[in-house]
């Protein structure tokens, strides 16, 4: 039996798939199975899959694309730790080594994740590490949502390393239902439980941007649908005293996406003030201190960005 299980998701991504292929099987670290699962590709990507001989594969294929299915991953858990990751990032060498390494050494981290150095769609570094970290971050039972106030969800979902014995105990997946909250709801109950959740502050894994990604207007929208489910999920897990601090963060962080966009030009003046009226009346909106810091961010990012 392996020590970790390497989840790698796939739909039709061949020209990427290769890349993300051959940096997981030149990891420094070896013990590890590589389950591969195909979401209903197309013959390109299939082609792929049929020409590996590594030992360590197992593909797992879907008739059709689906969400749900992703969440095979979490029942892939056979051995110590499980990852689930994607098809169009490629992990540095020593990632899997240098992540198990702090696990091994702490039974008290229920999963570990790490800063991701970013790239474009030619695999060119753009020379941008998120999260901005000074030191690894360690946070304890119910202190996760306490840092979103003031810096937004900034563990990278597929750098995530967890516990295998963490998954079965609590039943972990994601929930597809909670809609664009799916990572952010996950990590707010995998922070319920005893025990701890770390950020490396290294950069083990290059993260690909590509330019269809979610526009200013989508990353407002996604934001407002993921209030409800959240809120929700406070009340599930006996935090129900911090949804008001919630609401006020997550309308902060609105209120910097439409700054930072309308000052750069990204977004007109009409969208600025219709959600800034949908934040008056539906999502009530206050002048506090989670608006005004996320404000000011989006106003110098806007100033910075635009010159």
């Amino acid at each position: 039996m392996a020590l970790i299980n390497v989840v790698l998701t796939t739909y039709n991504r061949p020209s990427f798939l290769m890349e993300a292929l051959r940096a997981i099987l030149n990891q420094s670290f070896s013990d590890f199975k590589l389950y591969i699962l195909d979401n209903g590709s197309d013959i390109r990507t299939k082609t792929i899959l049929r020409s590996l001989k590594d030992k360590r594969i197992q593909t797992i294929e879907n008739e059709s694309n689906s969400l749900e299915f992703i969440n095979e991953a979490f029942k892939l858990i056979d051995s110590k730790y499980m990852i689930l990751t994607h098809d169009d990032d490629i992990m540095e060498t020593d990632f899997l080594s240098s992540q198990i390494d702090l696990l091994e050494a702490d039974s008290d981290i229920n999963l570990i994740a790490c800063q991701i150095n970013l790239i474009n769609e030619n695999s060119i570094c753009l020379n941008k590490i998120r999260p901005r970290l000074i030191k690894t971050k360690t946070w304890d039972k119910g202190e996760y949502l306490k840092d979103y106030f003031f810096r937004g969800n900034i563990i990278p979902c597929p750098t995530i390393i967890f516990r295998s014995d963490f998954i079965r105990k609590n039943q972990l997946k994601y929930d597809w239902g909670v809609g664009p909250a799916t990572d952010f709801h996950l990590l707010l109950k995998a922070n319920s439980f005893e025990g701890k959740m770390v950020l490396n502050k290294k950069a083990l894994y290059r993260y690909r941007v590509h330019s269809n990604q979610a526009s200013e207007i989508n990353r407002i929208s996604l934001e407002f649908k993921a209030k409800k489910e959240i809120i929700n999920l406070l009340k599930k897990i006996d935090m129900s005293k911090y949804i008001d601090s919630y609401i006020s963060a997550s309308n902060g962080i609105i209120l910097n996406v439409l700054l930072e966009g309308f000052i750069r030009k990204k977004i007109s003046l009409l969208v600025f003030k219709q959600n800034i009226k949908k934040l008056i009346k539906n999502h009530n909106l206050k002048i506090n201190r989670y608006t005004v810091y996320w404000s000011l961010i989006g106003f110098f990012r806007g100033l910075k960005n635009r010159i």
